[in-house]
């Protein structure tokens, strides 16, 4: 008897389902090795940017000075680099290394319905994961400067 999934929808695993078959499609020559790289590295891009937008709202109400002169000196820029890499690293290895042939297991079996609309849910995802760090960094950065 064969063992049903039980894991339901999740948006970073199919996120990367759906940019690993996109790259795989369009990016033929460069191997598939290089198409699950791109979908880690989106996902990656998007967790991100979600932290960022945490923090670009919460880090000005709670430091408020001390973040303008925290964010001139290098150990600042280090450290959302370091993050950056932490993540994707993480990215990488966990969706990549662990998790890769199960994803396309489970997804492969979608229904033509289930796949315009976690396509949809994707997208927008990924949309508003760059319009809110956007909006963050202008809300974060109109609070420092009104409070000055």
């Amino acid at each position: 008897m064969e063992k049903k999934n039980k894991r339901g929808f999740n948006l970073w695993d199919y996120l990367y389902y759906r940019t690993a078959l996109l790259y795989r499609r369009v990016e033929k020559n460069a191997g598939f090795g290089a198409n699950k790289d791109t979908g880690a590295f989106l996902v990656a891009t998007c967790i991100y940017f979600n932290i960022e937008s945490f923090c670009f709202l919460a880090l000005p109400l709670l430091l408020g000075d001390i973040l303008i002169e925290l964010s001139k000196t290098d150990v600042f820029i280090f450290a959302n680099g370091g993050l950056f890499i932490i993540i994707l690293l993480a990215s990488l290895y966990i969706l990549e290394k662990k998790r890769h042939k199960m994803l396309f297991k489970q997804y492969e079996k979608e229904s033509p319905k289930q796949r315009e609309m976690r396509g949809w849910i994707v997208m927008v995802y990924v949309f508003l994961s760059v319009a809110t760090l956007g909006v963050s960094i202008f809300i974060g950065r109109e609070y420092i400067l009104g409070n000055r």
